[in-house]
């Protein structure tokens, strides 16, 4: 062996947990690279929930692209011109407490739900704003004594199957009672993996019987 070849090969040294030889007095750097997405696991970009922000609507009660019950347009939203409104306005007169169908708002829960595409292997981030909406007039009349905080509100993503089948559960987000004020608060939640046989999810928030809750920007993208 050639003279010059064996002192190379002694200033070289193995570096463990591979099997490259590097010179000892040499810099190397590690440049990380976006991994290629798979065929199994296609990209989604953008918001994939439609109408999140509630501005266009079917009639006065239904966001178009949403379902639900319960629910009415109410233009003060966090942005935009409208927000969707979960539960009725409350109303109290002095011959008789919360009559007509202003009772019939108060005492039903109201419920909100968009179903949308997903790919197994992705993760997701739900973020969306909320607040309580307490009409002013409540403030000034003496017989409406209810008290002034939110209903428990109940937010989940739900896988479902090609048959609309549910999975379980990538999201389950409790909102207490007394925790929403009239100014707006911020949700923000990681779903867990999206499971295999999912072909899509569902957006959906409940409200119990209370005063109206709002809400509004509900984005749902894929973590990255």
């Amino acid at each position: 062996m050639p003279i010059f070849q064996i002192r190379l090969l002694r200033e070289e040294k193995l570096v463990s947990g591979t099997s490259c030889i590097y010179p000892e007095n040499s810099h190397f750097y590690y440049v990380p690279q976006k991994p290629r997405p798979s065929k199994s696991c296609p990209p989604q970009s953008g918001n994939l929930v439609k109408n999140g922000g509630f501005e266009d609507w079917i009639s006065g009660c239904l966001p178009l692209n949403w379902k639900g019950s319960n629910l009415l347009s109410n233009s003060h939203g966090h942005t935009g011109i409208a927000a969707v409104q979960l539960g009725r306005f409350i109303s109290c007169n002095r011959e008789q407490y919360c009559e007509g169908p202003e009772k019939l708002g108060l005492q039903l829960p109201a419920s909100l739900f968009q179903e949308v595409h997903v790919s197994p292997c992705h993760v997701l981030a739900l973020s969306f704003f909320s607040s309580l909406w307490i009409r002013k007039a409540m403030f000034h009349d003496e017989h409406c004594n209810l008290p002034i905080e939110n209903p428990p509100l109940q937010v989940n993503l739900i896988w479902l199957n090609a048959q609309a089948q549910e999975l379980g559960k990538g999201i389950s987000l409790h909102i207490p009672a007394n925790t929403l004020g009239p100014l707006w608060s911020y949700f923000h939640e990681v779903s867990s993996k999206v499971p295999h046989n999912t072909a899509m999810a569902r957006v959906s928030i409940t409200k119990s019987k209370g005063l109206p809750v709002l809400i509004d920007d509900i984005s749902l993208h894929v973590k990255v």
